[in-house]
């Protein structure tokens, strides 16, 4: 995994986020409220890290959301309510690895070749990278999601595409 450091404070990612959306008409304008946040934590005992917490509460996916396939990558960004583990989205939750209970989907490419998900635990220290299902165990892309949203405006095709095969590939 290669290791990036965010170069931008999550306000001005936010906000190129959102630019980009809204010339491509996919933005949504329905965030989540702090209540919606704190109902997701406590129905699965999770604490949202602070750049994904801002997120949710300033641009909250895409319009579509969920297997919208909505920007120019076929990605779709899911809504706080759309979100759930990678163990309730499978159909085979017997093959799903151990961590699946744990790690949330919060974006999709091209109607769920692949999904991208966020690794969450009740410690608010707690690393939460970002991953893909792309390979069991989770394939990392990115050590947080501001490094992913980092990764996504710079169309970083070894994230939006990872190959864990692929040399380079994060």
């Amino acid at each position: 995994m290669i290791q990036m450091t965010p170069t931008l404070p999550i306000d001005d990612l936010l906000a190129a986020v959102r630019e980009r959306w809204t010339a491509l008409g996919i933005a949504n304008h329905s965030p989540a409220s702090q209540s919606d946040i704190g109902a997701f934590e406590s129905r699965y005992g999770v604490v949202l890290p602070d750049d994904l917490r801002a997120y949710f509460a300033t641009l909250n996916g895409t319009a579509l959301g969920a297997c919208g396939m909505e920007d120019e990558d076929l990605l779709g960004f899911w809504h706080l309510d759309q979100v759930h583990s990678f163990a309730e989205e499978s159909s085979l939750p017997t093959n799903d690895p151990p961590e699946a209970a744990h790690v949330f989907v919060i974006a999709d490419h091209s109607i769920w070749v692949h999904a991208f998900g966020v690794l969450l635990s009740a410690d608010r220290q707690a690393p939460a990278p970002i991953v893909t299902d792309v390979a069991q165990p989770y394939h990392q892309v990115a050590p947080s999601f501001s490094e992913f949203l980092e990764g996504y405006l710079r169309r970083d095709s070894n994230m939006i595409y990872p190959d864990p095969k692929r040399p380079g590939s994060s």
